[in-house]
């Protein structure tokens, strides 16, 4: 039994945190302009790159239009010179995450009458089977004529890419910027960024990222013993100790969406932890 436990870790500190993880993507994403704007420029067809130089940064927490309206807080929210792009990682479907994303960009959209207004999700998950990698949402007609002047949605499939990858096809370079976002094996992630100065500083940033919030997976088996063994023996310690980085990551996701102003009920859904422990917490 403590060889499986340890077994375990051992191979979990060969992970790293993967960039569908809403804080490693938030953070990949606002310090890596050149990230941001290679994954807009290859999503979004009618943009290109000389269109990004004044690129800007916006706040992703939403204004209320009342006291009483529940904050609203997008993954990123990017200004160009007629347009506002917002970027949503949506790590896990549940079935009210289209309405929710649908909800930042009509927020978006009253505040900026004046700009097209384009969302990019990145899914880590099957939501439109059969479509491809890219996904396109416009408004048209009945006709198919398209109203260029409203919103514009892009769903990016990540298992897609992965089928690829795993099935041994061969990937372009932008393929494999999005994969790293999904891989979690430091190896396969090093092998892949290699000889690409994108993909080797988002490796960096992973591994750095990774290092500062791995809580119990980066304990060493010693640190695991002294948890709790001297008072519980070492099988019972052993499998305290880890039941305790457990819970630390979750009360750390757990604070992070309450901070994000997120119903407690959803944070439950999403979570499958308890509403009681989300109670604690709060």
């Amino acid at each position: 039994m403590i060889k499986t436990y340890i077994d375990d870790l051992e191979r979990r500190k060969r992970e790293i945190i993967p960039g569908t993880s809403d804080t490693i993507f938030k953070k990949l994403f606002t310090t890596i302009d050149k990230l941001v704007k290679e994954v807009i420029v290859y999503v979004v067809e009618d943009i290109k790159m000389e269109d990004l130089r004044e690129m800007k940064i916006i706040s992703n927490e939403l204004p209320k239009e009342n006291i009483e309206e529940k904050g609203k807080i997008s993954d990123l929210v990017i200004e160009i010179e007629n347009k506002i792009i917002n970027i949503e990682m949506n790590k896990k479907y549940y079935k009210k995450i289209i309405k929710k994303n649908n909800s930042y960009i009509t927020k978006i959209q009253s505040l900026y009458e004046d700009k097209i207004v384009i969302q990019i999700n990145i899914d880590n998950y099957t939501l439109y089977k059969e479509e491809g990698e890219i996904v396109k949402f416009e408004l048209k007609s009945e006709k198919g004529i398209v109203d260029k002047s409203f919103i514009k949605k892009y769903h990016v499939n990540l298992e897609v890419i992965y089928k690829k990858y795993y099935n041994k096809e061969k990937l372009t370079r932008m393929e494999k910027i999005f994969l790293m976002l999904k891989l979690v094996n430091k190896k396969e992630l090093y092998n892949l960024s290699r000889g690409d100065e994108l993909m080797e500083r988002i490796y960096d940033e992973l591994i750095k990222l990774s290092n500062d919030k791995r809580n119990l997976l980066s304990y060493s088996k010693e640190e695991l013993y002294l948890i709790c063994a001297k008072e519980e023996g070492e099988n019972e310690g052993i499998k305290k100790g880890i039941q305790i980085g457990i819970t630390r990551k979750e009360n750390e996701i757990i604070r992070n969406m309450l901070n994000r102003k997120m119903d407690i009920n959803l944070i439950s859904e999403i979570t499958n932890i308890p509403i009681e422990q989300i109670e604690l917490v709060k």
